[in-house]
């Protein structure tokens, strides 16, 4: 299904996904699945039925949390979605395709002039759109490391000048917190109301 979906065959990855029902009822990744393509299809009141059956559980499986946390995010629960979202830390292909240094993870404590080590994930656009806590951190007394994809170099240099801004896999300073970007919602517990302007 997931596959389907790749390449734009909506109706294809539908059965799928509902091929997967067959075998396992209670599944969790296949109703999201199912209530995204209804979405995409413009059936938005199956789309929302679906998703609010994937919503029930309490608790679910680690492969299905951090798809569940879009939906929570879309519904303007912010908290919540943030929160699990954090599960992707726990897939084998999130570790293996991330750079994780040897630091302890920042949860949001004052930084007291210290070095952080801000790692970029995911595609451009998102470390863009994360830059907008740069400001949070340095007011908590953090001394920005950045490592980021070198398209955004002079972007970042420019709007932030005290951060010093490295490629992956290039020798930087030594840190005793780190944090991933996609992490810093959740790490400044951001609601609606409080999302940080966007300053560049």
């Amino acid at each position: 299904g997931v596959a389907y979906e790749a390449s734009g065959q909506w109706a294809a990855a539908e059965r799928c996904h509902r091929n997967a029902l067959t075998f396992d009822p209670n599944a969790i990744l296949p109703k999201i699945c199912i209530g995204s393509n209804c979405y995409r299809r413009g059936n938005l009141d199956e789309g929302k039925q679906w998703h609010d059956q994937a919503l029930v559980p309490a608790t679910v499986d680690v492969e299905s949390r951090p798809a569940r946390s879009f939906v929570k995010l879309l519904r303007g629960d912010y908290l919540g979605g943030f929160q699990e979202y954090e599960s992707r830390w726990k897939l084998p292909q999130v570790i293996a395709h991330s750079y994780i240094p040897k630091a302890f993870r920042w949860k949001g404590k004052p930084l007291q002039g210290k070095n952080i080590l801000v790692v970029g994930e995911q595609g451009i656009g998102d470390t863009i759109l994360m830059s907008r806590y740069f400001p949070m951190i340095e007011a908590l007394g953090g001394r920005i490391v950045l490592v980021c994809n070198p398209v955004l170099h002079r972007l970042f240099r420019h709007n932030f000048p005290n951060a010093r801004i490295y490629n992956f896999g290039e020798q930087h300073p030594n840190a005793q917190w780190w944090v991933p970007m996609m992490s810093l919602p959740f790490v400044f517990k951001t609601t609606p109301e409080t999302i940080p302007a966007f300053r560049l």
